[in-house]
C-alpha cells in the first residue's frame, strides 16, 4: 500500500516531473498519441518523437532527460494498447 508520504514524493503519481511531462505529451497530443500506439518501448519511440518535435517537449523537458523513468513510460505505452 502506498503511503501519503510516498504520494507526496511523486509528481501527480509519476516518479518525476520529467516523466509526468513526457507522458502527458504522449497521451494528450493527438499526433504523438497515434504514433505512440505503435510502440511498447519508450527508447524505441523517443527518436521518432525527437524527429517530429525536436529535442524537448513544448514545456522544455528533454525527451532523453536523465530524470525520466523509462520503465514507467514503457508501462504507460503498454496501457495505451488496452
Amino acid at each position: 500500500m502506498i503511503t501519503a508520504s510516498e504520494i507526496d514524493q511523486k509528481y501527480h503519481g509519476w516518479s518525476s516531473y520529467d516523466t509526468w511531462n513526457v507522458a502527458l505529451w504522449l497521451q494528450n497530443d493527438e499526433a504523438l498519441y497515434n504514433i505512440s500506439l505503435d510502440y511498447t518501448s519508450y527508447e524505441d519511440l523517443r527518436p521518432v518523437v525527437e524527429g517530429l518535435m525536436g529535442p524537448r517537449t513544448p514545456d522544455g523537458v528533454a525527451w532523453d532527460s536523465p530524470l525520466l523513468d523509462t520503465e514507467e513510460l514503457d508501462e504507460m505505452l503498454l496501457g495505451l494498447l488496452i
